[in-house]
């Protein structure tokens, strides 16, 4: 809500169309979801960026994935998968 009220207040336009605030709000929509891909939206990290978990944490990001409850969150497994797979000597290193 708080990007919705930027980019209104941001606007130089005095008056806004129907169509120019569903197109803001499509916007903003859009935006905060691109966003919520780098962060992980559920456990002890919620909220917190996946590239930062995968450099302390990367065995919590294999365990998360291996849960029942992952399948519910799909616009973050490319990008965990990834980190995982990039973080995975360091995850042999450790055991």
């Amino acid at each position: 809500m708080e990007a919705l009220r930027e980019e209104f207040k941001d606007s130089k336009q005095q008056t806004f169309t129907l169509d120019d605030i569903l197109e803001i709000i499509d916007r903003v929509e859009e935006e905060e979801k691109e966003r919520l891909k780098d962060t992980l939206p559920f456990g002890k990290y919620k909220g917190k960026k996946l590239d930062a978990i995968a450099v302390f944490d990367v065995e919590y990001l294999q365990w998360a994935t291996e849960q029942p409850f992952y399948k519910k969150f799909p616009d973050i497994h490319d990008k965990v998968a990834t980190l995982i797979k990039a973080n995975k000597k360091k995850v042999k290193k450790k055991t």
